[in-house]
């Protein structure tokens, strides 16, 4: 009678915890999300650039680095392209061409002036050549 009468109040005590209405956690105050960049205007590529860059680009696919690096930096300075200033700079760094990197990566500067990878990338480049002072304006936007 005690094994029945123990069994059927344990029986009664799960299935109490087992109903019980859980209530939701109090959600978080939700931060308002940062608007979207848009992505930058569309533009033609000119006619005069674009076999120097799809010649940058084969020989980057075949392992030439040297070529694809020096299609990049004959087409930056004349596209003025920020995303061709980048990888110019990011390909000069792969290589370990300095002066070529320090060249793109200031006209990555120019374009995107509040670009934190570009600033970062030209303020390190200059610190590799011994020229701190004129890192430091690049280190105070990081």
């Amino acid at each position: 009678m005690f094994r029945l009468l123990f069994s059927g109040l344990a029986c009664a005590l799960l299935l109490a915890c087992a109903s019980q209405d859980q209530q939701p956690a109090p959600a978080a105050p939700v931060a308002a999300a940062p608007a979207p960049v848009p992505p930058p205007p569309e533009r033609a590529i000119p006619t005069d650039s674009l076999y120097p860059l799809l010649l940058a680009e084969f020989a980057l696919r075949r392992g030439a680095f040297d070529v694809a690096l020096e299609q990049y930096s004959a087409q930056a300075p004349l596209l003025r392209d920020p995303g061709v200033a980048a990888h110019t700079t990011h390909l000069a760094q792969y290589l370990a061409r300095e002066k070529e990197a320090l060249a793109a990566a200031q006209l990555w500067v120019e374009l995107e002036p509040d670009n934190l990878e570009a600033n970062n990338t030209l303020a390190i480049l200059l610190i590799r050549q011994g020229r701190n002072v004129q890192a430091l304006p690049h280190f105070a936007l990081l």
